[in-house]
Order: structure tokens, then sequence, then C-alpha cells
């Protein structure tokens, strides 16, 4: 069975090219551009890992971050952080809930890649 990828990202290029890398190394792709449709996804269906953008217009994606940590049900589902605005939207707080990786932007896709393939095992 495809691993599911969540993608939450306002970004709707970032999305796409995101989403397109995923899908042809074999793993399933939902993308969202809101927080409020990330949760009512993860509620919907198995997610095995998210890739979040925080710096987001209406809600930053950290509450998305806090929701899942915080839910015993979602509280296993692996966070890599994805950010342009490191120093906005620090390491700090993503470290205090124990995401799995912080990737800064601009990135090499096939090292988004990578890093989701070592946190789940492959696909």
């Amino acid at each position: 069975m495809k691993k599911t990828v969540l993608v939450l990202d306002d970004d709707k290029v970032a999305r796409r090219m995101v989403s397109a890398v995923f899908e042809e190394r074999g793993y399933k792709v939902i993308a969202f551009s809101s927080v409020a449709e990330a949760i009512s996804a993860v509620r919907r269906e198995h997610v095995d890992i998210t890739l979040v953008d925080i710096k987001m217009p209406m809600v930053d994606g950290y509450k998305f971050c806090k929701f899942l940590r915080k839910k015993d049900e979602y509280s296993n589902i692996p966070i890599v952080v994805v950010t342009g605005e490191e120093e906005r939207y620090g390491r700090g707080e993503a470290h205090a809930l124990k995401v799995e990786a912080f990737i800064r932007k601009p990135f090499n896709p096939m090292e988004l890649v990578a890093k989701v393939d070592e946190i789940l095992g492959g696909t």
C-alpha cells in the first residue's frame, strides 16, 4: 500500500511541485492550503507523514503541528517543517513540538524526498 504524504502549504506552485515529486516516487499525496483543510483530512483518512509550511496567511502551520501532537491518535505522525523564515519561525518551537525534521526553503526536492524516505523507511 502506498504511504500517504500530507502537504500543507499556502503556495500553490510549491504544493504542485512537492506533490509531483512524491507521486513520482510512489507516494500518495494529499495537499492543502489551509490548516483547517489539513486537520479535516487527518480526521478522515490515514496519513503517514506531514510536510508543513509554517508561514501561512491566516493561521500558521504550527497550529496544525500542535493539533497533531495534542491528539493521541495523531501524535505519532511524523512532521517535517518546511519554512523560508527560519529566524521568525525558528527551530525552537519546532524542537518543542518534537518534529522529525526542519527543512529550510528553498530546498532541493530530492533532498526532501530523501529525508521523508529516511523517516518512513522508504515507500
